[in-house]
C-alpha cells in the first residue's frame, strides 16, 4: 500500500518538522517499509513565509544566523527525504493520505487561508486525518459549505486539541478521536551539537518568544541562582547567553534531553520535554494555547505555568500509564485506518 501525507512539511520551525518526521517514520513502520511520501504540493505563501521570517532584521548577526538556519534546514529536510515544493502541482496517485499534524485546517489564519488542499477538496482517495489542530481559529459560523462538505468525505478524523474536536462535532456531526501528537509515536534520533563553554556547567533551554519581562526576569534569576546558562534555541532572544538559531530536529531533541530545565512559549516545547522527562515551565502564549489546552488537562498540567515557578519537579511516574495507554490507542487508530 502506497500512503500519502498531507501536511505543511517544509517548515522552519522545528516541532513542525518533528511531527512530520514522525509521523512519516511511524506509518513506514506501520507499513513495513512500503512507499510512504509527502504529497509536495505546498501553499506557496506559507513557504514564502518561512524562508522570510528572521530574516527582516537590521542586525548584521542575527540575519546571518537566519540564514545558517535555513541552509541548515534544508540540508536536513533533504536528508530525510522531503520533497522540494510545489506550488501548482497537485495529484494525487497514493492509496490512501494521511491529513496532519498541525494547524492545518486553521480556517482563520493569514497565513493557512483555509487552504482547500488541506481539507481534502479533489482528493477522491481514502483520506484519513490524524492529530490535526484549528489551532486557535474560534468563529466556527464563518467556516465555508466547501470545507464542510469536504470534511465529511474523509474515512475517518482524529483531532489533538478540544477546539479542533468542537469545530469536526459541529462541522460533521460526528465525534472526532482525541490522539497524541506524531511525536510521541516513535522515539527521536538525536544528535550533539557543540556548545562554547565547559561541559561541566548545566545550561537552561529557552524555546519560544512569548515570554512577559516578568518571566524573562524569573528566569534569568532562576539560571544564575543555579549557576546555568541560558540557551535560546532556534529563536533569538536577546537576554540569553547563547542563541543557537540553526539547531536541526535532532539537535533540539538533544539540547532538550541534556539541558536541566526548559522554559517554553511553544507547543512543542511542551510535548517533547515531557516525553524526555524533563522538567519545564511554559508561559501561556495567548495563540497557542488553544492546541496545549487538553494535553495540559489530561495531564494535569496547570501548575507548571511559569507564574507558579519555583524548584518544584515533576512526577513522572505517576504519568507513565495513562501516557503509554494513549499513545497506544493513538498507534491503533492509524492501523486500523491503514487497514
Amino acid at each position: 500500500m502506497n500512503i500519502g501525507i498531507i501536511t505543511f512539511y517544509w517548515s522552519k520551525n522545528l516541532g513542525a518538522l518533528i511531527q512530520s518526521f514522525c509521523i512519516k517514520k511511524f506509518l513506514e513502520k506501520l507499513s513495513h517499509n512500503n512507499k510512504v511520501t509527502f504529497n509536495n504540493y505546498q501553499p506557496k505563501q506559507l513557504v514564502l513565509r518561512e524562508l522570510n521570517s528572521q530574516l527582516k532584521t537590521f542586525n548584521p548577526i542575527k540575519y546571518f544566523k537566519a540564514i545558517k538556519k535555513n541552509r541548515r534546514l534544508i540540508d536536513w529536510k533533504n536528508s530525510q527525504d522531503f520533497p522540494i515544493p510545489s506550488f501548482t502541482n497537485i495529484s494525487f496517485d497514493e492509496d490512501i493520505y494521511i491529513y496532519g499534524s498541525d494547524e492545518i485546517w486553521n480556517f482563520q489564519s493569514p497565513i493557512f487561508k483555509a487552504e482547500p488542499h488541506f481539507f481534502g477538496s479533489n482528493n477522491k482517495k481514502d483520506k484519513v486525518a490524524y492529530a490535526v489542530s484549528i489551532g486557535n481559529a474560534k468563529n466556527f459560523a464563518k467556516v465555508s459549505d466547501n470545507i464542510i462538505k469536504n470534511l465529511k468525505t474523509f474515512k475517518n478524523i482524529s483531532v489533538r486539541d478540544n477546539n479542533t474536536f468542537e469545530f469536526v462535532k459541529k462541522s460533521t456531526g460526528k465525534k472526532p478521536t482525541l490522539v497524541c501528537d506524531p511525536s510521541l509515536l516513535i522515539d527521536i534520533p538525536t544528535k550533539k551539537i557543540k556548545l562554547n563553554f565547559s561541559q561541566n556547567i548545566g545550561y537552561v533551554l529557552v524555546y519560544g518568544r512569548y515570554f512577559s519581562n516578568k518571566e524573562i526576569k524569573n528566569i534569568k534569576k532562576y539560571a544564575s541562582n543555579k549557576n546555568l546558562k541560558i540557551i535560546s534555541v532556534s529563536y533569538y532572544n536577546f537576554w540569553s547567553d547563547i542563541n543557537i538559531l540553526h539547531a536541526n530536529p535532532n539537535e533540539f531533541i538533544y539540547l532538550i534531553q541534556n539541558s536541566k530545565i526548559v522554559f517554553t512559549s511553544m507547543f512543542h516545547g511542551v510535548i517533547l520535554p515531557f516525553k524526555s522527562k524533563k522538567d519545564f515551565w511554559f508561559s501561556q502564549d495567548p495563540y497557542r494555547i488553544n492546541k496545549l489546552s487538553f494535553f495540559i488537562k489530561k495531564f494535569k498540567l496547570f501548575s507548571r505555568t511559569m507564574e507558579n515557578l519555583d524548584d518544584t519537579k515533576i512526577n513522572y511516574k505517576i504519568f507513565e500509564s495513562n501516557l503509554l495507554d494513549w499513545i497506544e490507542t493513538s498507534k491503533e487508530y492509524l492501523r486500523k485506518n491503514i487497514k
